[in-house]
């Protein structure tokens, strides 16, 4: 994660906003750990995802200053290591973990109380 280029990289995040969150804490947890434009994307009735894309590698350098500063460098680097098929690397962060300003790597079901969000 280093430069600001592009280096063909695509980053895409899915967050699943579920009915009794509130859509702009949300947002914030997301902008909290990735930066880039964020869509509200209606799922159903009161229910929403937030969609966001960007081909810069800058917009990874929230994510890389936390893992930094909460000196979990190893930790991380094993998550995503496990977590990579071919040219593709799909995580799952804790959206509550993520408000803080922290990151916390969860599983696809993630837990009752918070949904996790890909990227």
């Amino acid at each position: 994660m280093t430069g600001s280029g592009s280096d063909n990289i695509i980053v895409e995040v899915v967050v699943e906003v579920r009915p009794s969150e509130d859509i702009e804490k949300v947002k914030t947890a997301l902008s909290k750990v990735i930066t880039g434009p964020i869509d509200v994307v209606q799922t159903g009735q009161n229910r929403f995802n937030l969609h966001l894309q960007s081909n810069q590698r800058s917009s990874l350098e929230k994510l890389k200053m936390i893992i930094q500063r909460d000196r979990i460098r190893t930790a991380a680097r094993a998550v995503l290591n496990r977590h990579i098929e071919g040219e593709t690397l799909e995580v799952y962060l804790n959206k509550q973990v993520a408000y803080a300003g922290h990151v916390s790597f969860s599983h696809p079901k993630g837990s009752p109380l918070s949904a996790p969000f890909a990227w």
